[in-house]
């Protein structure tokens, strides 16, 4: 394991050590039923119990929505990614610590890439702001500096501070666009009085990952990662067209702010219209150096996605002369710059 992940490890580890330590200790002053007060628990280190407290109670809901036994890991045998995940980024980013909704899009990133170490480079890439950039780029491997889908990503720290003033610029923007293209659309959500706001913030929050089925969610995950938060806004507005006539029909003020915060994108999967139409081929997501010891004709890792028999099919590692998923790990590991060891 790197040494930066795994010291920020080490140090959420001890924050959770000392913690216990203070409430035994606590207890045996003032008996086992009374509990230790939370809002000064541990001094200077107070935030951060609380923020590893509620890491703590989200992450069994994010594994309810995500079918995979390595979620059920104990937190606190070291073992379980999505809790690993968010407690070394909560010691990164202090200032944002954690928020709800940061846990799916963390667990999505896991399911993708299924290493810890990649999962961090990639959540923290997606995360921190242009002001960080720089240093991160310099984290990752030489290859992938120039990477322009990495450069593209967007800061989505944002969307979770500052009032969610990053949630507001994409109603804005979707709200422009219902007053040019979607008259009628606009008129009928603003006479009932919808918030938009409020109606899209799980979907973007989540990336859709407690909405609709797995796979699809990683498609859209896979889309963000390659176009920005503007694949999002698209997908948005694509469902608004398609689901147009629905909308229209719904009457009850309740009942339309429903069916738009949930129901209408599982009736776009059900249709099949939940994408916007994409290029027969997209550009490559991420192209990097492989292990040297290929031939020299077979020498690029790719990360593509292509469309095939009217479906976009997301291959998230080609690796021509790799023959088994071990070996494939072990190259996008070594591609990323890190150790071929897992913790």
């Amino acid at each position: 394991m790197r040494p930066f992940y795994r010291n920020l490890l080490k140090v959420s580890a001890e924050r959770a050590d000392k913690h216990k330590e203070r409430m035994d200790a606590f207890k045996a002053e003032h008996g086992p039923g009374v509990r230790l007060p939370l809002d000064n628990c541990c001094e200077e280190q107070t935030n951060m119990c609380k923020i590893l407290r509620q890491i703590k109670k989200d992450v069994p809901r994010t594994t309810s929505t995500f079918n995979q036994e390595i979620f059920n890991e104990s937190m606190q045998s070291g073992n379980n990614p999505i809790y690993n995940l968010l407690a070394a980024y909560a010691e990164l980013d202090e200032e944002l610590g954690y928020t709800q909704g940061m846990n799916f899009l963390v667990a999505m990133v896991y399911v993708a890439v299924r290493d810890e170490e990649i999962a961090f480079c990639v959540f923290r890439r997606i995360m921190q702001s242009k002001q960080q950039a720089k240093q991160i780029q310099m984290d990752l491997a030489p290859a992938l500096r120039d990477s322009q889908a990495l450069k593209n990503l967007p800061e989505w720290r944002f969307l979770y501070t500052d009032g969610m003033k990053k949630l507001g610029a994409f109603v804005a923007d979707i709200n422009e666009w219902l007053i040019e293209t979607k008259r009628m659309l606009y008129i009928h959500f603003e006479s009932r009085k919808i918030l938009l706001e409020v109606c899209l913030s799980n979907p973007f929050l989540s990336l859709f990952s407690n909405i609709i089925p797995n796979q699809q969610a990683l498609k859209v995950m896979d889309r963000f990662i390659h176009f920005g938060q503007k694949a999002l806004v698209q997908i948005v507005k694509n469902i608004l067209t398609t689901q147009q006539d629905k909308l229209l029909r719904i009457t009850d003020q309740f009942e339309l702010q429903q069916y738009l915060a949930r129901q209408m994108f599982m009736d776009a999967i059900t249709e099949g219209n939940f994408f916007p139409t994409m290029p027969e081929q997209s550009a490559i997501m991420y192209t990097a150096a492989s292990p040297a010891s290929y031939e020299p004709h077979k020498k690029t890792l790719n990360f593509t996605r292509r469309k095939t028999d009217g479906k976009i099919e997301t291959i998230m590692m080609k690796t021509i002369g790799v023959s088994s998923k071990t070996d494939q790990i072990a190259a996008n590991r070594q591609t990323f710059g890190l150790s071929a060891s897992h913790h």
